[in-house]
């Protein structure tokens, strides 16, 4: 197939020869430098001082020997408990668009209302008593 875009046979072996016989070298050429021996250990050292600043800096550090213990009396002493706040009614929902005032009940339908919630209350003493 390299016939056909007009290649030759000897410039494909040209571009294929870079000098690379794919065997490690076991000997640098002449106008490569060498690589000092204490290169290799600074790069241990670097390594072991980024693992061990790692290490350090996840656990918490402690500043003072009497620092634990205010801590452990702030731990020991119980929490006050807050007061209860006072639940509020919610307010009844008015269909959308309607700006109608709240109707509000004559004395005659609160007498009614208050006389249906104490017989609901009896009858739930009752039912508790019975039990």
């Amino acid at each position: 197939m390299s016939d056909a875009h007009g290649h030759e046979s000897d410039h494909d072996d040209a571009h294929d020869d870079h000098g690379f016989d794919g065997e490690p070298v076991k000997e640098l050429g002449p106008d490569e430098p060498q690589t000092p021996n204490w290169l290799p250990l600074v790069g241990i050292l670097v390594f072991v001082a980024g693992a061990v600043f790692f290490v350090t800096q996840r656990e918490a550090p402690v500043k003072d020997a009497k620092e634990p213990a205010k801590a452990e009396q702030i731990v020991a002493k119980p929490m006050e408990p807050k007061p209860a706040q006072p639940v509020q009614a919610r307010p009844v929902p008015q269909p959308a668009g309607s700006d109608a005032p709240i109707k509000k009940l004559t004395p005659d339908q609160v007498k009614d209302l208050q006389k249906r919630l104490q017989e609901v209350q009896k009858q739930r003493q009752e039912a508790g008593g019975a039990k």
